[in-house]
């Protein structure tokens, strides 16, 4: 099955991001669940990201590939709901293989929609994927 520091990245927009999506189709014990995939690009700092979701009976399932963040940072991945509130669902510290770690997350259905992802550092957006 295919699976989403600090000061280094203080003040970048998100806006300098780039997003692709893509759908497919992955094996789950219990079934298959349609995973949709969004890819996005920092020009500014060269971190990338791929997120594959789907969406379950109970809610949402996530995984993240992350690229070109420093060994040793904590990232967070939240989900932005259309009202602008935040859950978050993910958390990791990379590590020297950081571009082939994929990390899992998870959200509640009760949690609400999903507007945008957003991983960070800190306080830091380090980037923001968009899904179409």
């Amino acid at each position: 099955m295919a699976a989403i520091a600090g000061g280094l990245f203080a003040g970048l927009s998100s806006a300098t991001s780039t997003t692709v999506t893509k759908t497919f189709a992955a094996g789950f014990p219990n079934g298959t669940a349609a995973w949709d995939a969004a890819d996005a690009t920092n020009g500014a700092t060269g971190v990338t990201a791929t997120v594959e979701y789907a969406h379950q009976l109970w809610g949402e399932s996530f995984q993240v590939l992350v690229d070109h963040i420093p060994a040793g940072t904590t990232c967070q991945m939240w989900v932005i709901h259309p009202d602008g509130t935040r859950t978050e669902v993910a958390a990791w510290t990379t590590a020297s293989d950081e571009g082939k770690v994929w990390y899992a997350g998870s959200m509640a259905s009760t949690a609400g929609s999903i507007g945008t992802f957003q991983i960070t550092a800190g306080n830091q957006v380090l980037l923001t994927v968009r899904p179409t």
